[in-house]
């Protein structure tokens, strides 16, 4: 080949590189620039339509996170198995109900400080579980 060649072969890559990484944000550079001349004229009508649509959305986070919730405990009302207290891992634990993410991390805590619970009055050593927990728990534990 001759340097001709080679220079106009190296241009053409450059070309198409510059043009593959470039290409979305010149596209996108023209299509602010036509939004931004839309946006001025409808400005006013646009916040008005923004505020309805962000109450909305909260309003439709709020019910989600409700089902969530409720979902949440009617699954740990469902459950009806034992659990060893000395074996479980965190998401064993959380299965129990009343038991979420810190509590079961607490009981792990304690369990790998203070070694194995003997009984479920035990468990009233751990922070975060008071009697009434402990009642709760009562049917679904095992040592």
């Amino acid at each position: 080949m001759t340097l001709q060649r080679v220079a106009a072969l190296v241009t053409a890559i450059c070309v198409c590189l510059f043009f593959t990484m470039t290409g979305p944000v010149l596209a996108k550079s023209t299509a602010d620039k036509k939004s931004t001349t839309t946006s001025k004229k409808t400005k006013s009508s646009t916040s008005k339509s923004k505020s309805k649509s962000s109450s909305k959305k909260s309003a439709s986070k709020k019910k989600s996170t409700k089902k969530s919730s409720s979902a949440a405990k009617s699954a740990a009302k469902k459950f009806t198995g034992k659990v060893n207290m000395n074996k479980a891992t965190a998401e064993e634990l959380m299965q129990l109900p009343g038991i979420g993410p810190v509590k079961a991390k607490s009981i792990i805590k304690y369990r790998k400080k203070h070694g194995s619970f003997k009984k479920a009055e035990d468990l009233l050593q751990v922070e975060g579980i008071g009697e009434e927990t402990v009642k709760k728990l009562k049917s679904n534990m095992r040592f």
